[in-house]
């Protein structure tokens, strides 16, 4: 067969091999008992095995994890700390994935979270190891974490320019309920880390107005009435009619954002119901990351413009 064999992707994952990979990469049922047989391959868990003489290694560890626990299992809180290098995160730790339902193996050695709100944007890949993002990872490790150790996580990771306070603060925003752990502690260190002094709605505003003018996007309408089918009244900071695209501006400490959640979701699902798009930015995206904000802004743009040409 062309391509990499089974033994190689047992390299790649220290070792570590599952049967179900074994007979996508051409090989028998038959012939892979008969490995067993012979010592060339160890079970480690049903349907998971290790090639025999790889050595014992951290890879292998969590590749074993994550192939006993099913297609859908991802590394997280301490195990994706360490893949993504985050400071205080130590090779050793617990093995800890997330799996999304009820419907996985368990394991006396491996921590498995079923957590449902893990989003496609919270996932990524590093080192072939399927894992969370350094957002959603901070997120989840403040749950677990002290508030010393998550305060030089945060700063030694957007020191070194792994992550940013607007995209951790994204995240959380994505994911808080009422009760959920770690938010009360990841509130309070984003805000200690925020801008010293909040500029004013207007001011931030008129940032935001002032970056659209260096854009090639016709002008928005400001003070835009807020479109919702009740007929209830409101005003949103920008609006393109043609393209049904809203954008808010919020400058609010983080702890204030989170209070005020259900609100915004309530105006945004009203915006949504007469057909509109909501686009938050925060002030860390106007003031911190002009260029990124026009580039993501742009995007959404020429995606509503698709869609509703589209639709025409």
């Amino acid at each position: 067969m062309d391509g990499p064999t089974w033994e190689d992707l047992a390299a790649r994952q220290g070792g570590a091999i599952s049967r179900r990979q074994m007979l996508d990469h051409g090989m028998s049922g038959s012939a892979i008992d008969r490995m067993l047989r012979s010592g060339r391959l160890q079970g480690r868990h049903t349907g998971v095995y290790v090639v025999s003489g790889a050595p014992p290694s951290d890879d292998q560890r969590r590749w074993l994890a994550l192939l006993a626990t099913g297609p859908e299992g991802v590394l997280a809180f301490e195990s994706a700390a360490w893949v993504h290098r985050l400071s205080t995160a130590t090779s050793h730790g617990p093995t800890t994935v997330i799996v999304p339902h009820s419907g996985y193996r368990r394991l006396g050695d491996v921590t498995a979270h079923q957590i449902s709100d893990v989003r496609d944007d919270h996932l990524t890949t590093v080192r072939d190891f399927p894992v969370t993002t350094i957002p959603r990872t901070v997120v989840d490790l403040a749950a677990v974490w002290r508030m010393g150790r998550m305060a030089l996580v945060i700063d030694d990771a957007v020191a070194s320019k792994q992550v940013s306070i607007a995209q951790i603060g994204g995240c959380l925003r994505s994911v808080a309920r009422r009760g959920k752990p770690g938010i009360r502690v990841l509130t309070t260190l984003l805000d200690e880390r925020g801008p010293g002094a909040v500029p004013a709605s207007s001011v931030l505003e008129t940032a935001f107005f002032a970056l659209v003018a260096r854009s090639q996007l016709p002008d928005p309408v400001r003070q835009h009435p807020l479109p919702r089918a009740d007929g209830a009244t409101g005003l949103v900071d920008a609006a393109w009619p043609h393209l049904r695209l809203i954008v808010e501006i919020d400058g609010r400490r983080w702890h204030q954002r989170l209070a005020d959640m259900r609100r915004d979701r309530d105006r945004d699902a009203a915006a949504a119901g007469a057909g509109w798009l909501v686009v938050r930015f925060l002030h860390e995206h106007v003031v911190r990351a002009p260029d990124e904000t026009l580039r993501e802004l742009h995007a959404v743009a020429a995606a509503r413009a698709r869609l509703i040409d589209g639709a025409a």
